[in-house]
């Protein structure tokens, strides 16, 4: 890139402006005029060079912003779909397109989609003829072709409205139960985007179907696109106290995950395979619970530790009754009850640790499964309180790998990590810690280290460091239950906005501190706290490493003053937003350059998301994130999103190639830009366009 001093500068903008300098030949100063002419000639080659070079960045920028054609197909899931009136609307750029039409063969493209742009694709049909879906799509980078770039992914599948019934039992009575909410949410699959999905997974709840209540039928009816899998979720907070009003599963227990602490969601429903649900109302259980262990042959035995994970209202540790021959607890708890016994040895032989977890059935019926087994050893069984006691059998099983004596992992809390931000590990034997043996990290945090900042790392003074690691969070861990419980929990409050990970690397057997590798990862996520928000927060900026014409930085982390390696203005400006704030688009009317104001019409769709580090423009910067990094801003350090016009032209902008240089606002000039933005706040669907608006240039 050319640099040039002031004088020559000043020079070019005369020539750009009146032509060259013009001397008078009076035949006694031809040395003087040949002089001239070759300066001339200079300055006039220069303004040639910086043309080209201006007209070359130009043609790279438009390169880069080549537009996509898609190109799909639609297919039915089942024979007998009718696709003959089917069309799509696509939505990016912040509006809904026009519907475009679908051939006869399924296939369909969508024209004019910008790079790194998230779509979303509505497949509709006016008659009805198929279940309206939305799908995702994500386009990525034309690199650096001209002509047209298609993405081609697989059909998307759709289907016909097809009714699905099944009806909810209440175990004890078997009366239907009618007051609980279900909805069809469609199982993923690769036609939804993962970036894409993120930006509009407020508009794909739209795919979710509710059921309603058929009163004369007395099942639930669900409308769904006929063969296209869904998971069936289901509202257990039935009156919204944060309470589960009920427990509910199938007949056979089929495959089935919490998403969240009132919720249930069975994956890959099938109400032909499962017409019926059994729900249990979730009432106080209290009731004296009588445990035996005993082998195929009818051996009883006396684990060492036994003891309830979730006895609410109760001891946890079951008591060895002599005189009786079992153990015993005071159960009282909501929902399921779950019972741990560790490992134990008798006549030589090691058994297995036992996670039972007890249901209720009914009034007077409860059953029990034995989580650690699988087969013959796995299956329900059932008891019946006898007065106020509930006795259960429960059948041991011999430790194959019992000469290596590893400590298993019987169970964990991590299916309410998210909630509670704690975590339980329950062992098969007695274990001891190591440091090391359990930690907590906070993922991805963001590092800076300046390289005047310590003399004992390797930063060298001019540079700074800038890496994304992952940060150990203190915990206070404890041992219980016979040192076969390890409960843990941060030391102070996490941090809003951040992953975290508890990782349970290995533990050693208490008894001869012989290592045992669970490797068991929980992973969850703090939301970050949604500041409130208002209009004046957008800002301009054209990354010049100045606010106000002034340096941002005046010198490095060496001391060494910046300000040669930038300029006072530059060919781009950028509208930015904070975080939390999703352009869509922003349209540029008008442009004030040092108080002279003339008319534009630039659009620019989209965002990118990245971090601003304010650095001296000699400040060697070097970023080991996955991010790019911007350092020439002039806003405060942190995350925000932005979108930027680039050589913006018109042609009452002076000598430049026509294309407007955006300069900083100043006490003596003004310096802005007239924009309307289209935008979404995080967590709503709802975009809001604002009035005509002048953003003064930082």
């Amino acid at each position: 890139m050319f640099k040039y001093s002031k004088i020559a500068m000043g020079l070019a903008a005369c020539f750009a402006l009146s032509g060259c300098l013009e001397v008078e030949d009076n035949n006694n100063n031809d040395e003087l005029v040949n002089k001239l002419e070759q300066q001339n000639q200079i300055l006039q080659n220069q303004l040639d060079e910086n043309k080209k070079q201006a007209e070359a960045e130009l043609e790279k920028e438009q390169l880069l912003e080549a537009p996509f054609t898609i190109i799909g197909g639609i297919k039915g899931a089942v024979d007998g779909v009718v696709l003959s009136d089917v069309q799509i609307t696509p939505y990016f750029d912040g509006e809904w397109k026009e519907p475009i039409a679908v051939a006869e063969d399924g296939s369909f493209s969508i024209p004019k989609v910008p790079q790194y742009t998230p779509v979303l694709i509505k497949v509709s049909s006016p008659s009805n003829a198929i279940v309206t879906k939305l799908f995702t799509h994500q386009t990525n980078s034309s690199g650096g072709r001209t002509e047209a770039i298609s993405n081609i992914f697989d059909s998307l599948v759709v289907s016909r409205p097809h009714t699905v019934k099944f009806d909810v039992l209440n175990r004890e009575n078997f009366e239907k139960i009618t007051e609980l909410s279900f909805k069809a949410v469609p199982e993923l699959d690769g036609s939804y985007s993962g970036m894409a999905r993120h930006t509009y997974r407020h508009l794909l709840e739209q795919n979710n179907t509710a059921a309603t209540y058929n009163e004369e039928n007395g099942n639930y009816e669900l409308v769904v696109a006929e063969g296209v899998p869904f998971a069936l979720e289901v509202d257990l907070d039935v009156d919204n106290d944060g309470l589960n009003d009920y427990q509910i599963s199938t007949e056979r227990d089929s495959y089935y995950y919490s998403t969240s602490s009132n919720s249930l969601e069975f994956h890959n429903f099938n109400p032909v395979k499962t017409p019926t649900l059994y729900a249990t109302v979730n009432e106080l259980n209290e009731y004296d619970l009588a445990v035996r262990f005993i082998n195929q042959d009818g051996t009883e035995f006396t684990p060492e530790n036994v003891f309830a994970v979730n006895n609410d209202f109760g001891q946890s540790e079951l008591v060895f009754d002599q005189q009786h021959g079992y153990y015993k607890l005071a159960a009282k708890y909501y929902g399921d009850l779950n019972i741990i016994s560790g490992e134990f040895v008798a006549d030589d032989i090691v058994y297995s640790a036992n996670s039972i977890n007890i249901e209720r059935e009914s009034a007077k019926s409860y059953s029990f499964t034995n989580l650690s087994h699988s087969g013959d050893e796995y299956r329900l069984h059932n008891a019946e309180l006898d007065g106020n006691t509930l006795a259960i059998t429960i059948p041991v099983k011999q430790k194959i790998d019992a000469p290596y004596l590893q400590v298993e992992l019987v169970q964990s809390t991590s299916s309410s990590v998210a909630e509670t931000q704690e975590m339980s590990y329950y062992f098969s034997s007695p274990v001891a810690l190591q440091d090391d043996s359990l930690q907590l990290y906070k993922k991805n945090v963001l590092t800076v280290v300046k390289g005047n900042a310590s003399t004992e790392d390797s930063v060298q003074p001019g540079t700074t460091y800038i890496s994304q690691q992952d940060q150990v969070v203190a915990l206070t861990k404890e041992l219980s239950f016979n040192d076969t419980k390890l409960s843990a929990k941060p030391e102070s409050a996490l941090e809003p906005g951040y992953e975290y990970k508890y990782q349970l690397q290995q533990v050693a057997r208490k008894s001869n501190g012989q290592p045992s590798y669970i490797h068991h990862d929980a992973n969850f996520t703090i939301p970050a706290e949604v500041p409130e928000f208002d209009k004046s927060q957008f800002k301009a900026d054209n990354f010049n490493y100045r606010h106000k014409a002034y340096l941002v930085k005046e010198r490095n982390t060496a001391g060494i003053r910046g300000g040669n390696n930038s300029s006072d203005d530059t060919r781009s400006v950028c509208v930015v937003a904070p975080a939390n704030v999703y352009l869509q688009k922003v349209e540029m009317v008008a442009v004030t350059v040092n108080d002279f104001k003339v008319s534009v019409s630039e659009m620019s769709y989209g965002y990118q998301h990245e971090y601003f580090f304010a650095a001296a423009d000699n400040e060697q910067v070097y970023n080991d994130t996955y991010r790019p990094i911007v350092k020439s801003s002039a806003q405060p350090d942190g995350y925000y999103n932005y979108t930027c016009f680039n050589y913006v032209y018109h042609r009452d902008m002076g000598y430049w190639g026509d294309y407007i240089k955006f300069e900083d606002d100043k006490l003596s000039f003004e310096n802005s830009i007239d924009v309307k933005i289209t935008y979404r706040l995080e967590g709503s669907d709802e975009e809001k366009t604002t009035d005509r608006m002048t953003l003064k240039i930082d």
